[in-house]
């Protein structure tokens, strides 16, 4: 019997460890939130989220990026213009990883020395610039609430799409996706104040995406305007 018992248990270790990380494949899943039924709070939201960003800015950034469990240290700077956000990232010893503009839904890469190929930062960090500088909030959207947090959320095509805000400043501090589970998710923190040049932003940006095994923690200085 203790023969028998001790040919269980790496077989037992093994159906936890798939458990474990089948359960970090799917992410988290969605905190349940109360509906609102006051759509007047609807254009406020959005308005704040177009309102994040001015049309015009440059902004220097030190990250820290894993992709499949390979780490990247990356300085660098993001400059958004209407229609186009170029992100330049460099090894801070020395040399640009890669050098991308999106625009009109389309990526273009004028450099690409990183080792990652350009439809993996195309799904990464290309992506991360389109949730982040030109949001899409068309179609209709419920609002909800959670104890700290209002939120505006979309379902489609069984994908669910959340903007999350402070319920206090209704400033907008996340953005969340997926189907039964939170798959990829952004927040925003550390806000910095702005002046007649600068413009108040994060200063704190963390994304985390479990299908693609991708995080990134970004520190961006002062937003400038152009």
């Amino acid at each position: 019997m203790k023969n028998n018992q001790a040919s269980l248990l790496p077989l037992l270790a093994i159906a936890c460890l798939v458990l474990l990380l089948s359960s970090c494949a799917r992410g988290v899943r969605w905190e349940t939130a109360e509906a609102l039924h006051d759509d007047a709070y609807i254009p406020a939201l959005k308005a704040q989220v177009q309102a994040m960003f001015p049309d015009e800015f440059q902004v220097f950034h030190s990250a820290i990026v894993d992709v499949r469990g390979r780490e990247f240290l990356m300085d660098g700077y993001v400059l958004h213009q209407p229609g186009s956000t170029r992100i330049r990232a460099t090894n801070p010893l020395g040399g640009t990883y890669f050098d991308l503009t999106v625009a009109q839904g389309t990526v273009e890469f004028s450099e690409l020395n990183i080792g990652l190929s350009e439809s993996r930062l195309t799904s990464t960090v290309a992506r991360d610039l389109s949730r982040l500088f030109s949001p899409n909030l068309s179609g209709g959207w419920e609002l909800l609430q959670l104890p700290d947090e209002l939120i505006l959320e979309q379902t489609v095509d069984g994908r669910t799409r959340r903007f999350v805000f402070d319920s206090y400043s209704l400033s907008w501090t996340g953005y969340q996706e997926g189907r039964d589970a939170i798959d990829y998710e952004l927040t925003m923190s550390a806000f910095a104040s702005g002046d007649a040049h600068s413009v108040a932003a994060p200063a704190l940006i963390e994304i985390r995406d479990t299908r693609q095994r991708y995080t990134a923690t970004i520190r961006a200085a002062q937003l400038r305007r152009r």
